[in-house]
């Protein structure tokens, strides 16, 4: 079976049912849709600033369905 990425299995998932569920805290949930522009979000944000691909970014933020 061929290696797959994070990333990878989330766009899929989000293509294939953007409403479903990703992640659940508490009382809040983010569905794949929603982590998926999320995260193509950010990836715009680094690229702007000049991240490129194979580049090592550090995150630091708390532990919180906001910083998945």
């Amino acid at each position: 079976m061929a290696e797959r990425l994070l990333h990878d299995l989330v766009t899929a998932s989000a293509w294939r049912d953007p409403a479903a569920v990703a992640v659940v805290d508490g009382d809040r949930s983010v569905t794949y849709g929603e982590l998926d522009e999320r995260s193509s979000r950010l990836s715009g944000l680094l690229a702007a600033a000049g991240v490129r691909r194979g580049d090592r970014v550090g995150v630091h933020a708390e532990k919180s369905i906001e910083s998945l």
